[in-house]
C-alpha cells in the first residue's frame, strides 16, 4: 500500500480490532488475518504497538473520561505515556478507548496472545510459496491455474501466485481478469493495494491504477473486504477504492476485460475508450489528442496485429500516430 492510500486512523482501528479478535480462544480466521497483515509492510509493527498499548491497559482502566473525543490525551493519561520509552503516544488513547471494556485482566491476556501471534507471524508469512508472473513482451498473457481458474494479464501486470494454494493471488500492478471456478468451500481471494477481494462464482477485473484500485464485475459477485467494509459487487457493478473509501459505480458488464480478448469490438465508442483499451492490451501508453477524444468508433480491433505497427493504427482510425518515447499519440492528420 502506498503512502497515498495509508489511512492512519483506519489502520489503527483495524489493528486494534484484529488484536481483540485474535485474543479470543475461539478465533479461527487465520487466513483473513494473514491477508490483512500482508496488505502492508507497516502492519506488523502497528500490531506490535497495539501489544505495547495492551500492556498499559491496567494503568488506563477507569480513565476513559481522560481520553478526548479526537484522540488527544488528558492530563491523567500523560504520565504513563510519557514514561514509556519507544511507545507511540498518539496511538495509545485510541487503543485504550477500544479495549477499556475488556478490563485489566483481559488486557494482560491480550498482550500475551499478541506475543504468540507475533511469534508465529514469520511462519504465516513464510507459508506461501510465491511465484511472480508477468507478460514478458508487454502483450497480454493468459494463465490457467490448477483449480480451473483462468487469469488474463495486461501488458503491464505483475501477479503473485502461491504454488501451494491455487485459490490465492496478489496483484502488484496493472490489470488482471479473473475467470474463477467457484468453490463455496474454498473461496478465491485476490489481494491488491491492501484490499481483499473474495469471489462468489465470478468473472471480474482488478486494476491497480494511479488513482487507486478498480474492481469491475461481469459475472457472479465479488465481496470487497468481507471482514471490514463487506461490500458486494454484482454483474454490472464496480468499485473505485482510494484513501480508505469505496465508491460504487455502474459499468457495462460486457466491457469488463475487453482488452484481454483477441478481438475488441466497439459500437459508437469514444476513441479515448479505444485508446485506453489498447494501452492495456499493448502494454504501452496510447494517447489521444484533446480534439480527438470525443470522436466515435465502431468496429473490431485486433491488438496483436497492432503491437509494432503504428501505421496500421493510422489506417484503422484515420489518424496520424506520433511516437513519444514508447508512447503513441493519435492526432488529426
Amino acid at each position: 500500500m502506498s503512502d497515498r492510500h495509508w489511512n492512519e486512523a483506519a489502520e489503527i482501528e483495524g489493528a486494534v480490532d484484529w488484536s481483540i479478535r485474535t485474543a479470543s480462544p475461539d478465533f479461527d480466521d487465520w487466513d483473513a488475518f494473514g491477508d490483512w497483515m500482508d496488505g502492508d509492510a507497516r502492519r506488523p509493527a502497528l500490531l506490535e504497538r497495539v501489544g505495547a498499548a495492551a500492556a498499559f491497559g491496567e494503568r488506563f482502566a477507569g480513565h476513559d473520561d481522560d481520553v478526548a473525543a479526537d484522540g488527544a490525551t488528558g492530563a491523567a493519561a500523560e504520565g504513563p505515556v510519557a514514561s514509556a520509552p519507544g511507545r507511540w503516544p498518539g496511538f495509545l488513547p485510541i487503543a485504550m478507548k477500544r479495549m477499556m471494556p475488556i478490563g485489566a485482566v483481559a488486557a494482560v491476556v491480550l498482550a500475551i496472545a499478541l506475543a504468540v501471534v507475533l511469534a508465529v507471524r514469520p511462519q504465516l508469512r513464510g507459508s506461501r510459496d510465491i511465484v511472480t508472473v508477468a507478460s514478458a513482451d508487454g502483450g497480454t498473457r493468459e494463465i490457467r491455474l490448477r483449480d480451473g481458474t483462468v487469469v488474463g494479464l495486461s501488458g503491464t501486470a505483475r501477479l503473485q501466485l502461491d504454488r501451494g494454494d491455487a485459490r490465492w493471488a496478489r496483484l502488484d500492478r496493472g490489470q488482471a481478469l479473473f475467470r474463477v471456478r467457484h468453490d463455496p468451500a474454498r473461496p478465491f481471494t485476490v489481494v491488491a493495494e491492501g484490499q481483499r477481494l473474495v469471489d462468489a462464482g465470478t468473472v471480474f477485473e482488478v486494476a491497480v491504477e494511479p488513482a487507486g484500485l478498480r474492481v469491475d464485475v461481469a459475472e457472479g459477485a465479488v465481496l470487497v473486504n468481507p471482514d471490514r467494509t463487506d461490500v458486494r459487487l454484482d454483474p454490472g457493478q464496480g468499485a473505485r477504492i482510494a484513501d480508505g473509501r469505496v465508491v460504487l459505480v455502474s459499468i457495462p458488464a460486457g466491457d469488463v476485460g475487453r482488452w484481454s480478448r483477441p478481438s475488441m469490438r466497439y459500437r459508437d465508442a469514444a476513441l479515448s475508450t479505444v485508446a485506453a483499451d489498447l494501452s492495456i492490451a499493448l502494454g504501452r501508453d496510447v494517447r489521444v489528442s484533446p480534439d480527438l477524444r470525443a470522436e466515435r468508433f465502431t468496429g473490431v480491433v485486433s491488438p496483436a496485429g497492432l503491437r509494432d505497427n503504428p501505421a496500421d493504427v493510422e489506417a484503422l482510425f484515420g489518424v496520424q500516430v506520433v511516437r513519444a518515447g514508447d508512447a503513441w499519440k493519435m492526432r488529426r492528420p
